[in-house]
């Protein structure tokens, strides 16, 4: 009985805490922002910098590659409008997948600073599903790209949502 209730209580409590998501910073190298960020403490984790904008890249170690967070921080060269960001970030995927389709575009739910988009998009044989955001803040972006294939997207909507709903400036924590 008490060996039962021990695993009851570690699959309640302590399971959870394991997958839970855990805050990431990126530290600038050169002229882009820093930006924290919520992503499971279980996908692997990589970072880099050219001089004018880092990332930071996450993926689900049992995907092979298919289910990934991309956030990008982009010093920018003059100011931006939502609308021009937007056809950046659709530029970006059109460079990478040969087919790219938005679904949805508009504010965050929870977030009125965050601008969100939701894609169809395809490379090769492969089709995916996609939400990216971004938030601007004087001349630095960053952008969150969210991609799974359409058959996984569900699993890992609230992952996506918690990675768009918690991503800030440093200064914003």
């Amino acid at each position: 009985m008490k060996k039962t209730i021990h695993i009851i209580f570690l699959l309640i409590f302590i399971w959870p805490a394991v997958l839970a998501p855990v805050t990431f910073e990126y530290t600038p190298e050169n002229d882009e922002s820093g930006f924290l960020i919520d992503a499971p403490a279980d996908w692997e984790r990589y970072s880099q910098s050219d001089g004018k904008s880092g990332s930071m890249l996450f993926y689900d170690s049992n995907s092979e590659k298919d289910v990934y967070i991309e956030v990008r921080s982009i010093r920018l060269d003059s100011d931006y409008t939502l609308r021009e960001l937007m056809h950046l970030v659709t530029a970006r995927l059109a460079m990478r997948f040969y087919f790219v389709e938005m679904i949805t575009e508009g504010k965050a739910q929870f977030r009125p600073d965050v601008y969100a988009a939701t894609w169809n998009i395809s490379e090769k044989n492969k089709t995916f599903k996609a939400r990216t955001a971004f938030i601007l803040q004087d001349r630095h972006a960053v952008i969150v790209f969210c991609i799974a294939p359409p058959k996984d997207f569900a699993r890992h909507a609230v992952t996506f949502e918690n990675a768009i709903q918690s991503f800030r400036f440093p200064g914003n924590r």
